[in-house]
């Protein structure tokens, strides 16, 4: 049956078992209205194929709908071509089908992919915007909220962006969400600042749009002369973002540095070293992953995730920062090759890099604090108050690896209960620092640690941050751990 009558009074047995073609997308009925599927055309899946159920000039009523549902039909498919259309009436939706636990997480996950993929080719074909920036920053919130509300998502989410097609709205849609599971993985939880790192790398490579086709498609060795064309898309991309004011640094920076190399053998100005703001460089190991486990005419296949991983940490060592480095190979190796453990200092590295983003989470100052990320041991304990005093638990060795004028984050080996009041001890140049807040978040991140983040009960002045940070750094240099600096 290819189609239904145009009266849709024919209701075709369908089969409720998800498709697998990469081309279309699962729309759950349960969670969509029959009015934000009036305009586009409705496949349904019967055997081992998909057919057309409704048609752009046929309308779908409360009926229509109602007739699927009582029929036992669960869901109805979209061409991802037609998505891009129908994503800004979807988008409301979108955050309820992904936080419904009575869905299959993996359905969710492949839901929040595909409509990821399809916001990349709106943003190509559309004017770059801060609304644009708007919508691509919720779209990033909403993976940040499936992700953070199952731990297993992450998994999936790496599994779909392991994408083998050559296609520019793929490519930024993995880079997306690559940069998003690796930045949670590392223990990043602000969602802001997610956002910021997911709207980056989603836009990173937005200057090839502006390239010639063929060059982009060519299948051999560029010469000189087109390699110089090719490197132009940063440029061609920065050009771009500079003209939306209000613009996040951080955004930029991703765009303006995501090829520049640790050893100075990248583009544009072949900088190196720390000069390279961070999230510059998690942005190009993540450009570069993605691209040799993908379908590229240049190359006879994709790399597998084994052999990418070597040849970046073998071959490429030098290009990168080395603590980065360590950290993404055990952030692959543990969700996509399934090795069996994620290593201390693969789980903490990333956080001590010195990725200065500015946290844009809410205070009682209203303004922005920048975090400092860093690494330094120290004591906290969580207090009860009972019979009329505060009284301590148990105290626990913790590592901190982040701070900012209201808050503090840190890893332990036992979680925290959101809400408690918790005391934080660092033993610095002979001096104890007792630091006072409540836990707003307590996440189990492996089997070994928890992220623990703390708000302060009143927020540091400027000169009271500052000197407890410059105390820290003398701190660190003196046991040999990682500075601000």
């Amino acid at each position: 049956m290819a189609e239904t009558q145009s009266d849709n009074q024919t209701t075709p047995v369908i089969s409720t078992e998800q498709g697998h073609d990469n081309s279309f997308i699962t729309i759950p009925l349960s969670h969509v209205p029959a009015q934000t599927l009036e305009k586009v055309r409705i496949y349904y899946y019967c055997g081992d194929k998909y057919s057309l159920y409704k048609n752009t000039g046929l309308g779908f009523s409360n009926d229509d709908h109602a007739r699927l549902r009582n029929s036992g039909i669960e869901y109805v498919y979209i061409r991802d071509h037609d998505f891009a259309g129908y994503a800004g009436i979807f988008d409301e939706q979108l955050d309820n089908i992904a936080l419904d636990r009575s869905l299959d997480l993996q359905l969710r996950v492949r839901l929040i992919y595909e409509s990821t993929i399809a916001l990349a080719n709106l943003v190509i074909k559309s004017q770059l915007d801060m609304p644009m920036i708007n919508r691509i920053m919720t779209h990033c919130r909403l993976i940040v909220n499936l992700l953070n509300l199952e731990y297993k998502a992450i998994k999936f989410m790496i599994e779909a962006a392991n994408h083998k097609d050559h296609d520019i709205a793929v490519h930024m849609a993995n880079n997306c969400t690559l940069m998003l599971c690796f930045a949670l993985n590392a223990g990043l939880s602000e969602k802001n600042t997610l956002s910021t790192l997911g709207t980056g790398a989603l836009l990173q490579d937005i200057g090839k749009i502006y390239l010639p086709p063929e060059l982009l498609d060519a299948v051999e060795p560029l010469n000189e002369t087109q390699r110089k064309v090719l490197h132009d898309h940063v440029m061609l991309g920065c050009k771009q973002l500079l003209q939306i004011k209000d613009l996040d640094e951080e955004i930029l920076d991703i765009i303006k540095y995501h090829h520049e190399r640790y050893d100075g053998s990248g583009y544009p100005d072949q900088i190196k070293g720390i000069k390279i703001p961070l999230v510059g460089q998690v942005a190009g190991l993540i450009d570069i992953f993605e691209a040799m486990i993908s379908v590229r005419p240049y190359r006879q296949r994709p790399m597998t995730v084994k052999e990418a991983i070597d040849e970046i940490e073998f071959r490429m060592a030098d290009k990168f920062d080395h603590d980065l480095l360590n950290c993404f190979g055990g952030f692959v190796r543990y969700h996509l090759l399934d090795t069996d453990y994620l290593s201390e200092e693969c789980q903490i590295n990333f956080e001590i890099s010195s990725m200065r983003v500015i946290d844009k989470s809410s205070n009682p100052s209203g303004r922005r604090h920048e975090r400092e990320y860093f690494r330094c041991p120290a004591k906290a304990k969580s207090l009860s108050y009972m019979q009329n005093q505060w009284v301590p638990d148990d105290i626990q060795t913790v590592t901190i690896y982040n701070m900012s004028r209201s808050g503090i984050g840190f890893l332990s080996r036992l979680p925290f209960n959101e809400g408690q009041l918790i005391q934080v001890i660092i033993s610095v140049e002979s001096e104890v620092l007792s630091l006072l807040g409540k836990c707003i978040r307590s996440k189990a991140q492996n089997k070994e640690w928890n992220t623990i983040g703390v708000e302060f009960l009143r927020v540091f002045t400027r000169s009271e941050f500052r000197a407890i940070t410059d105390k820290l750094n003398r701190n660190a240099r003196t046991l040999g751990y990682r500075s601000f600096d």
